[in-house]
């Protein structure tokens, strides 16, 4: 158990200083801003596992590790700015502990994972997998590169405390609470080369983002949500679920057990810069 605990103290030394100073606090919202929010926060909370198309070996293998990184969100600081704070959210983090484990015929499944942190306000958890399948270990091994298919999965809980003061509480400060649940999913089509220790790749994917915004308070109108939906006189939850294309690149190095990674990626327009840390058996 010390070994992943440790695993875990190194990713949230990185985090957490970086989501500390991430302390959101949003003006009224209209539709577009909304759906702008969805997809910045689904960009970052997408599932960044930087690995090439290999697999772990021909039989078995087993890898941990921590990876950690960050996506650059001009559109959620534009509306922090306008909501008169001063916090710097240009950009976001994001960590989590990976295991993957190798198994015959090229598969490879994945778990990442963030344990519940707070940091100032913010409460963030987030749990994924992915199952990798490289093509070329199986059929089509006289390809001179390294061919892999994808698919993930990811979900993440982020909330944070907000004091929400307009017409829906008739000008009037109200504590709140808002909640961000995030279901992202796709896949992936993976091409890499090995060149001794060093593994550089290219990918691209489909991916489909269900985020969903929620106000909870002691006021049952208070919400920053600035449009209605029908039925409703006040909307204090709204859902977004945008699908895009992903462009990626990146590379792995190894030296003995110990790897490092690095990869950027773009999707909903927005790019992301994610490292890995790893002991790779």
């Amino acid at each position: 158990m010390r070994f992943p605990r440790s695993w875990i103290l190194i990713s949230l030394c990185f985090f957490l200083p970086a989501l500390s100073q991430a302390a959101i606090t949003f003006p009224s919202l209209n539709q577009n801003d909304f759906n702008n929010v969805v997809k910045e926060l689904s960009s970052d909370m997408n599932y960044h596992v930087p690995v090439p198309a290999s697999s772990l070996g021909s039989v078995w293998g087993f890898e941990l590790g921590v990876v950690g990184g960050v996506t650059n969100t001009p559109d959620i600081q534009t509306l922090v700015n306008n909501a008169g704070a001063s916090t710097k959210v240009s950009v976001l983090p994001h960590a989590s502990v990976v295991g993957r484990l190798g198994l015959p015929y090229g598969i490879t499944g994945e778990l990442a994972v963030l344990p519940t942190i707070t940091a100032s306000s913010v409460h963030l958890r987030e749990v994924g997998g992915a199952v990798q399948w490289t093509l070329t270990d199986v059929v089509l091994t006289d390809l001179p590169v390294t061919l892999a298919v994808k698919g993930f999965y990811n979900s993440t809980h982020l909330d944070f405390s907000q004091t929400i003061n307009n017409s829906t509480t008739s000008n009037i400060p109200v504590a709140a609470t808002v909640n961000f649940d995030d279901k992202i999913m796709g896949g992936q089509l993976l091409i890499s080369k090995k060149i001794e220790f060093f593994e550089p790749y290219l990918g691209i994917g489909v991916i489909k983002a269900d985020g969903t915004l929620s106000v909870s308070s002691t006021s049952s109108t208070a919400t920053i949500l600035g449009f209605t939906i029908p039925g409703q006189s006040s909307a204090q939850s709204a859902g977004s679920k945008p699908s895009d294309t992903q462009l990626l690149a990146g590379f792995d190095l190894r030296f003995g057990f110990f790897c490092l990674g690095a990869e950027i990626d773009r999707v909903f327009g927005r790019n992301s810069g994610t490292g890995r840390l790893s002991f790779r058996f």
